[in-house]
């Protein structure tokens, strides 16, 4: 083995590594087996550095082979540049040791380095480790189950479990009929507005989000529902109707062998629990385990996390930062790390873990640390939720002179109108002068390009929800930036169906399958959904019509749906029996070029993909069409097929059940503007990012109060305090009221949105917004909570005729 001294040295050593650590990311890497450790990570501290460095000294210092050692992270993306880093700093470390070893004549060192597998660290997802563990668990033999992604998950419970709450219903089972539903009643208490569900979609998505919590927050759900008093027919209550959906939900998964990632994280709990996971002959022996984003833990995961702990005896590393906190919507516990020292010591050894500070930041320029440093503090009622002694972020880059900038105009046309002006000028043009300064900003030489500039926003929907007429500030710049020759890279910006080439292909696949629209006509789908269908169908027949390219020897495009028409080959051979609706898109692409060459449909060629792919595991047919022959006895399946996918596919994209999910965002065009929620932003750096604080803003309306300044506590923060008296977490999480957790999480969301820029931060929004007699609060432009606003001196101001500007402003408005 190497010492410590030893393998720092040639972390530092410009031959080899080159890394310079400063003396808290030392003294992370030169922390022993034990305590525990528990590194609070600022933005732009090295985290990952660390990370990687600490994995690297537990196989080279502390003699482990590379898969004893246990890393998670919170995404892929996270993980594969985690893995990356491992492979090439350590392979560079056991060669650099093996040479010197040889060079000295040690030979037993030379061989205990020449054993070392560097490749085989386990690094990814807890997720991902959870799939894996169910077949460590599984009984020999048994068959394996398939892991659903959530939107499958969800379109289960959907299709095959909550449909029969509203037949439960129309047949009088809760009354007389049209009389309340009793679960729409209390499943209202968690909606934005508080009323009871619209729809019986929302109505099942609201259901399955309570189902996911009660699981992830470990809630003794048969207490939980007998203690309801929610009055319900036949004598259960609306909590004890609800348990009943999880009970069939889950008994279904189990009869299908399927399960989705909170009964998977359940399952594996109880193995962990149980001891059956863990030690286990299947699975590498665990002596060191390291957990990234611990911030963004579920109670669940906390528990799998202790339980291996404790029973492998591992040395035990969290990294995480409660002021990037993101996902309470998703069931992540922000308390679980402000907490961790006493629950670790109450759960796993009664040694208390060691805290280390990583606050020195290396991304960002003194402007914007001081920006964001001062976000984090300026209200007082935040403080009581952050780390306790927690340091203030530190610069580490020299000044560059370049300050804050705020863009506020009059509507949102003439904020992106500028705002697209400014971004022509950084990376198109010469650069852009900061108006009364000597400050020139200019894209990094041949390799700037406007991909290296992001737009931040609570939401990048490019029109107001049911309005496709109202654009907002993502389209208005799509269309300004398309104007200059550039343009922007948002794929979540609008729904699958209502995207012009997606229609297409969707409209080719029904006629595909189903010409004419014979089968469509007879089939049981919702009028909205038969409308979108028809719609994408009509403009199908019109792009075959246009005759695209390529012809080629084996046909036109028209030619090929007509042979789907008739189920004829244009080459004389025989139809398959079986078509793989999969392979009927990636043929159907090959007339759609945008799908092969541009970033943004490609994302949305890879959502039906595996919207396919995972619909292969529920539907009746696997998603093939079908074509026995019509005097063979299985000719009855072949329309049978067709309904399959109607149902399974098209369906679910006409009524907004499939999305684009923000893991397949791998990699971004250096050519466009990038777009993202705060959220896709987390882990991610750009030279110039732009913060949308109130593109959307023009009046203190109430309907928008919960993306600036809540007035109620968030669904999310009503669940946690509804279930708090049934789960372990639960006086954790009420310590503070739910209204201040709430704006905790706005605080949070925009602390993270301000640290992610390197050089350059502009804050956009309406000029209302700004005013100094502006009453439309706003947590992302520095209101406290108690309605007190930093940016004025009065508050609220003394006079009518005030300036247009607040007096104590951080910003250069421009």
């Amino acid at each position: 083995m190497i010492s410590i001294d030893s393998f720092l040295a040639a972390v530092t050593a410009p031959a080899v590594l080159d890394k310079k650590l400063n003396k808290e990311q030392l003294e992370s890497v030169k922390q022993g087996l034990s305590p525990a450790l528990m590194i609070v990570a600022g933005p732009g501290s090295g985290k990952t550095t660390v990370l990687v460095l600490r994995a690297l000294r537990h196989v080279l210092v502390d003699g482990f082979q590379p898969d004893n050692v246990l890393i998670t992270t919170f995404t892929r993306k996270a993980a594969a540049e985690l893995r990356d880093r491992l492979i090439d700093w350590g392979t560079r470390l056991v060669e650099y040791f093996e040479s010197d070893a040889a060079a000295k004549g040690n030979a037993t060192l030379v061989t205990w380095l020449g054993r070392i597998d560097i490749n085989s660290f386990q690094t990814g997802t807890l997720d991902s480790f959870l799939q894996d563990w169910l077949r460590v668990i599984k009984p020999v033999g048994s068959p394996n189950r398939i892991m659903l992604e959530q939107f499958a998950a969800k379109f289960i419970f959907r299709r095959k479990i909550f449909r029969g709450v509203n037949a439960a219903q129309a047949s009088g089972a809760w009354g007389t009929q049209g009389a309340s539903n009793p679960l729409y009643d209390y499943l209202g208490q968690f909606t934005f507005d508080g009323r009871p569900p619209r729809t019986q979609g929302d109505a099942a998505d609201k259901a399955f989000e309570l189902n996911g919590r009660l699981v992830q927050d470990l809630v003794d759900a048969s207490a939980w529902a007998t203690a309801g008093i929610t009055a319900g027919a036949n004598g259960k209550s609306a909590e004890q109707i609800q348990h009943d959906l999880l009970t069939q939900y889950r008994d279904y998964l189990n009869q299908q062998l399927l399960v989705d990632f909170s009964t998977c994280a359940h399952v594996i709990l109880e193995a962990a629990r149980a001891g059956t996971l863990y030690p286990n002959s299947s699975m590498p022996e665990i002596k060191a385990l390291l957990v990234d984003e611990y911030q963004d833990t579920n109670p669940i995961q906390e528990a799998i996390y202790l339980e291996l702990a404790k029973r492998s005896g591992a040395a035990f590393t969290v990294v995480g930062d409660d002021d990037q906190a993101l996902y309470r919507f998703r069931g992540a516990t922000v308390e679980l790390f402000t907490n961790f020292v006493t629950r670790y010591q109450a759960n796993v050894v009664a040694v208390a873990p060691k805290p280390v500070y990583l606050m020195r930041n290396y991304r960002s320029s003194p402007q914007i640390i001081n920006f964001f440093n001062t976000f984090a503090t300026h209200d007082a009622g935040f403080q009581a939720a952050r780390v306790q002694g927690k340091p203030q972020v530190v610069v580490s880059k020299t000044d560059e002179g370049v300050p804050i900038l705020g863009l506020f105009r009059a509507n949102t046309d003439d904020i992106a109108t500028d705002l697209a002006s400014v971004l022509e000028s950084i990376f198109l043009g010469a650069g852009f002068q900061v108006p009364g300064t000597s400050t020139l900003i200019e894209r990094d030489g041949a390799a700037g390009a406007m991909g290296d500039a992001l737009l931040l926003s609570s939401t990048v929907r490019e029109y107001k929800d049911d309005d496709d007429r109202t654009a907002r500030l993502p389209a208005l710049l799509r269309e300004k930036l398309e104007a200059l020759g550039s343009g922007v890279f948002n794929p979540r910006g609008q729904d699958l169906r209502d995207i012009p080439d997606v229609r297409i292909l969707l409209g080719l696949i029904a006629e595909c399958v189903d010409p004419g629209a014979n089968r469509e006509l007879t089939m049981y789908i919702s009028n909205k959904s038969k409308e979108y269908i028809q719609e994408w169908r009509a403009t199908a027949l019109i792009y075959v019509g246009t005759n695209p390219a390529p012809h080629t020897k084996s046909g036109s495009l028209a030619s090929f749906v007509a042979g789907w028409k008739s189920r004829k080959t244009g080459n004389g051979k025989k139809w398959p029996d079986e078509w793989p609706v999969l392979d009927l898109i990636y043929k159907l692409i090959t007339w759609l070029p945008r799908f092969q060459d541009d970033p943004e449909h490609q994302i949305y060629l890879e959502a039906i993909t595996r919207c396919v792919a995972q619909g292969a595991n529920y539907s009746a047919y696997n998603l093939d069409v079908l074509n026995h022959a019509a005097s063979s006895p299985k000719a009855e399946h072949n329309e049978r097929s067709v309904n399959s996918v109607f149902s399974d596919v098209l369906v679910p994209v006409a009524e907004r059940e499939i999305d684009v999910d923000e893991d397949l965002l791998f990699a971004l065009p250096r050519s466009r503007l990038n777009i993202m929620t705060i959220h896709q932003s987390k882990g991610l750096e750009f030279p110039v990012v732009i913060v949308d604080v109130g593109s959307d803003f023009k009046t203190n309306h109430h309907t928008q109060a919960f993306r600036r300044f809540p007035k109620k506590p968030s669904s999310q923060a009503d669940m946690e305090d509804h279930l708090a008296v049934h789960t372990p977490i639960g006086a954790y999480r009420t310590a503070r009221p739910a209204l201040d957790r709430t704006f905790d999480d706005l605080v949070r969301l925009y602390y993270v949105a301000y640290s992610r820029p390197k050089h350059l931060l502009i804050l956009v929004g309406t000029t209302n917004c700004m005013q100094y007699g502006s009453k439309i609060s706003n947590v992302a432009m520095f209101w406290q909570r108690n309605g007190d606003w930093t940016w004025r001196a009065n508050n609220p101001p003394l006079t009518k005729q005030t300036p247009a500007q607040p007096e104590n402003h951080p910003l250069l408005l421009i």
